[in-house]
């Protein structure tokens, strides 16, 4: 429907982490544009609770991957499929600023990674905040509790991941 978006999805892919972009940008979707304002609105299909980790972390790259390839210059606003089909159109997501005094340290197991978690519909949201988590620490679900239902599931092995996350 929109070239454009495709053109901006392929820059993003081959300028990103493969696990980043299937969890974080993949996902996205345009939902409409304003051509009076200049602002495309793409829609989060997620909780809501990650949008501001979407929004700080890739919105400035996914303006700058639309604009390069459009005769105009716009806004990008990403908002939940709720917000938008509410018609919540007025707030701007604020891009939060990360705290430089936080560094990564690798504390846990280096065999538990993200790239060999295996991804499926019963825990993709908690993957998702996971690797959220790894990437901002301190900014996202501070602190990250992960609650095991049924027996079986490994969580502390999800916990590794999210500390042994690198980039």
């Amino acid at each position: 429907m929109y070239k454009f978006w495709g053109t901006a999805l392929e820059y993003l892919q081959g300028n990103m982490a493969p696990l980043s972009f299937s969890t974080f940008i993949q996902p996205l979707y345009i939902h409409h544009i304003d051509e009076d304002a200049g602002v495309i609105y793409l829609a989060w299909p997620m909780k809501k609770e990650l949008l501001n980790h979407v929004s700080g972390h890739y919105l400035p790259l996914i303006e700058n991957a639309i604009n390069s390839s459009q005769d105009r210059r716009y806004r990008v606003a990403i908002k939940t499929e709720k917000e938008l089909n509410a018609g919540n159109l007025d707030a701007y997501p604020t891009i939060p600023q990360k705290d430089p005094s936080l560094d990564k340290e690798n504390l846990f197991n280096p065999k538990f990674t993200f790239d060999n978690f295996v991804v499926g519909n019963s825990n993709r949201f908690a993957h998702a905040v996971s690797l959220a988590v790894a990437e901002t620490p301190g900014e996202i679900y501070n602190p990250l509790f992960i609650w095991r239902i049924r027996s079986g599931q490994d969580t502390s092995y999800a916990g590794d991941r999210r500390s042994y996350h690198q980039e």
